[in-house]
């Protein structure tokens, strides 16, 4: 299962979203105990990373020395993607960028499906769409 990485604003809202379902930051992303990147090889492939506007310029530091590693278009828009994302949290303020493992999770009572969601929000998004006089909650 790949990342999803998520610009998103100060109350939670995601604003954009840029996902790898093929797993391929899996290949381009360094490893954890390379000690030439200070921020992107803490990015956790099990749980939540967020950056915020202060560790921005640094991300995108790192991040430009992925660009021309791919081995394909498909690796290098994802790459330029996630950088247009990153240039946003460094420009414009109460931003935070967060990677998360790409979730799926059927909205309960709707045929919408929630992608993404940190399992800390996902409580919070499906107890607002919870109405007790006309379904039940999980």
């Amino acid at each position: 299962m790949g990342l999803t990485i998520v610009l998103e604003s100060e109350d939670g809202r995601a604003l954009a979203t840029v996902e790898d379902l093929k797993n391929r930051l899996y290949h381009l992303l360094p490893k954890h105990d390379d000690d030439h990147f200070q921020m992107i090889r803490f990015i956790d492939w099990y749980g939540d990373t967020v950056f915020n506007r202060l560790q921005a310029a640094t991300f995108l530091k790192e991040w430009e020395t992925l660009r021309g590693n791919g081995n394909s278009k498909e690796d290098e828009d994802l790459v330029s993607a996630i950088r247009e994302l990153a240039f946003r949290l460094q420009t414009e303020p109460h931003l935070y960028l967060s990677s998360m493992e790409t979730r799926r999770v059927a909205n309960v009572g709707t045929d919408e499906t929630l992608y993404n969601f940190p399992a800390h929000r996902l409580f919070h998004v499906l107890a607002a769409k919870y109405d007790s006089s006309t379904k039940p909650f999980l």
